[in-house]
Formats: C-alpha cells, structure tokens, sequence
C-alpha cells in the first residue's frame, strides 16, 4: 500500500515537472518562507503573551508542515 502511494506520488511529480518544471522548487520556497513568518508570529506572541496570536501561529505552523509533507 505505501508503496503504491509513493509511485503514485512520484508519476505525479515527473508529470508536474513536464508541465511547469519549477512548480515544485516555488512552491517548496513559499512553504519554508510561511513557516519562517509563521515562527516570527508565535515568537512575537509568546513575548506578548498572547495566547490566541499564539494559538493561531502554531495552526498556521502545523498548515504549513502538512503542505510540506
């Protein structure tokens, strides 16, 4: 099963590569630079003791980790 899962994975990210070569390398770029901003926001939240800032810096930090797996 998890086989099948990373071939299908693969076959998609070769037609991707076809299609629009630098899909890929922008949208991992775009990923790293939300959870940089991200962390910024959760460090300002913390230094200001806002939960709720802080709470939605890590949901935006645990977003963007899921994109990036």
């Amino acid at each position: 099963m998890l086989n099948v899962s990373l071939k299908t994975k693969k076959e998609a990210e070769d037609k991707l590569k076809k299609i629009e070569p630098n899909f890929l390398s922008v949208t991992e770029q775009s990923i790293e630079s939300g959870i940089e901003a991200a962390k910024a926001k959760l460090a300002a939240a913390r230094e200001a003791n806002d939960l709720g800032a802080e709470a939605e810096a890590m949901a935006a930090i645990s977003e963007f980790g899921y994109k990036k797996s």
